[in-house]
């Protein structure tokens, strides 16, 4: 019993060790967890603490780095310094001598500003009558016999495109203001901008009874010598000598003087803008100049100056657009009426009389007597221009809805196998209804006239009043078509043309404007004809729409078309 009960005695015992250690355990086991959450939040202090020694390290070497350039760029700038300093030691040498080379060419520029100025009071107290130097009488230097034909686009008031032409192909000498084309270099003078520093010529003929309060121009007695010998080229211009340029006056007269002085030599038919001016349609010619001014245009875009009141005199662009058309009538009346009676001189007598015949309505219908006139424009001067308006102006107030021939409105040409219009031939096509009219279509150019150089076809333009009183030209649309790439409409016109000459081989057109002359074959059973465009974008504006260089550059030389 007693060893049971010192068993039992032992094994009390050892249970309360066993618990003791069990409790002891526990204890163990909840130190040792905290002890592994402190020592995993001192690894993550360590991975931070690292961390930041890898970006102080990464700064250290970026700030190293930047110590290093930043001492190159001291080096750098110190050097540009010494440089700097050196350039402006010598250029505070050079000053006095660049201020006196200023001055100097200050005052030279104000010389030549003051002599131009002088050159054109000069020519104004000589007090000319009009804007050539010396009265352009029909014919009076002769005839001139065709060896060839030529032909020029639509210049739209760019002259010097006009004067580089005639000089360079030989067909005329061109000189105004005493200045002659050939040595002219003031380049300036027809890109006219106001300037306080130099001198720059307002476009438009000088002293022009249509701005009696415009200041005075460069652009004073014009003189266009033909040039010698019986024979050469027939010039054929093919319209819109005016417009969207600063100086459409200019290119008008000179063709005018031309027409006048070499008959048989120089020929221009008429555009859509001269038919605007002809048909007094100011307003739809004011809104196509509108699309030219300055405060219309589009940045860099050259622009049209003429209708400026600084240029005009005027009040404002509307009056000044206004005295400008009214000149245009005056520019565009003087022409035809020149053009009329050179086309008669270049004529037999035979021939003379059958224009005369075919004229004749339109004198009578409009009260025109053809001696008076004639000696108006063999006087010439200002006197012409105020006639050439009055003659338009009569023949707007007496037209009504019969055809009425306009003496030297030429509107379509043919010679040698070649056909020259204004527009695209498909205009041709729209006119087959009256095509053998001999008035309102080009019936006239079904019989041949004999001119010197051999036979030649020519139609005038006709205007009438339609149903609504509106003027018009009765061929408008070989003024106004275009084609946009409609080949079968050109090529209905040029059947049609080529059932009236058999021997036709070219047509000859501008209207269209390209960035050079372009050729377009068309075939038909009868055989190929070429057509020509020779709108090739002559002037500032039209040059800038096809994105060509240099469009104020007055040596721009045209291609033209010649046989």
């Amino acid at each position: 019993m007693e060893n049971l009960k010192a068993v039992s005695e032992v094994a009390v015992l050892a249970k309360e060790d066993k618990q003791q250690a069990e409790e002891q355990g526990d204890k163990i086991a909840e130190e040792l967890d905290s002890k592994s959450a402190e020592i995993k939040s001192y690894e993550n202090a360590i991975s931070e603490i690292e961390r930041e020694i890898d970006e102080l390290s990464r700064r250290l070497d970026s700030n190293r780095k930047l110590r290093s350039e930043s001492k190159e760029s001291l080096r750098r700038l110190n050097a540009a310094k010494e440089n700097a300093f050196r350039l402006i030691q010598v250029k505070s040498e050079n000053l006095e001598e660049f201020r006196s080379e200023f001055a100097s060419k200050k005052e030279e520029i104000g010389q030549q500003s003051l002599e131009l100025s002088q050159i054109i009071e000069q020519g104004r107290r000589k007090k000319s009558p009009g804007p050539e130097s010396r009265t352009a009488r029909i014919g009076e230097g002769g005839g001139i016999g065709a060896d060839g034909l030529a032909s020029l686009g639509d210049i739209h008031g760019w002259a010097p495109a006009l004067f580089n032409y005639l000089t360079d192909r030989g067909l005329a000498e061109v000189s105004f203001c005493g200045f002659r084309w050939s040595e002219f270099r003031l380049d300036d003078q027809f890109k006219w901008r106001a300037g306080a520093l130099a001198f720059t010529s307002p476009p438009g003929l000088d002293a022009s009874p249509f701005r009696p309060n415009s200041p005075p121009t460069l652009f004073s007695r014009l003189h266009i010598e033909p040039s010698d010998g019986a024979s050469r080229r027939r010039l054929v211009l093919i319209g819109d000598l005016i417009d969207r340029g600063d100086h459409s006056e200019v290119v008008v007269e000179t063709v005018r003087q031309l027409a006048a002085r070499a008959p048989g030599g120089c020929f221009s038919l008429i555009g859509n803008h001269e038919a605007m001016v002809i048909l007094d349609d100011y307003k739809r010619w004011e809104y196509n100049e509108k699309q030219h001014l300055h405060e219309k245009g589009i940045k860099n875009r050259p622009f049209t100056v003429s209708h400026d009141p600084i240029v005009t005199g005027e009040r404002d662009i509307s009056e000044g657009m206004k005295s400008n058309f009214w000149g245009m009538r005056g520019s565009i009346g003087a022409l035809l009426l020149t053009q009329h009676f050179a086309l008669l001189h270049s004529l037999p007598k035979e021939e003379r009389a059958r224009l005369e015949k075919l004229v004749m309505p339109t004198w009578k219908k409009a009260n025109l007597k053809h001696k008076r006139i004639e000696k108006v424009v063999n006087k010439g001067g200002w006197g012409l221009y105020l006639e050439g308006a009055k003659f338009l102006d009569s023949l707007c107030e007496v037209a009504d809805s019969e055809a009425m021939v306009i003496p030297g409105a030429l509107v379509s040409w043919y010679e040698s196998g070649t056909f020259f219009l204004h527009a695209e031939p498909n205009g041709i096509a729209k006119i087959d209804h009256i095509i053998d009219d001999r008035i309102a279509g080009i019936g006239c150019m079904r019989e041949p006239w004999k001119m010197r150089g051999g036979e030649v076809r020519f139609q005038l333009a006709a205007m009438r009043k339609n149903s609504d009183r509106e003027l018009l030209i009765t061929q408008n649309s070989m003024l106004w078509a275009r084609s946009k790439d409609n080949q079968s409409e050109v090529k209905r016109g040029v059947e049609i043309l080529q059932g009236m000459f058999p021997g036709l081989t070219n047509v000859v057109h501008g209207h269209t404007p390209q960035s050079s002359v372009t050729k377009l074959e068309i075939v038909l059973s009868s055989g190929r004809v070429d057509i020509h465009n020779i709108d090739e974008s002559i002037g500032p504006n039209p040059r800038f729409d096809k994105d060509l260089a240099d469009e104020y550059d007055i040596g721009i030389i045209p291609m033209g078309w010649a046989d």
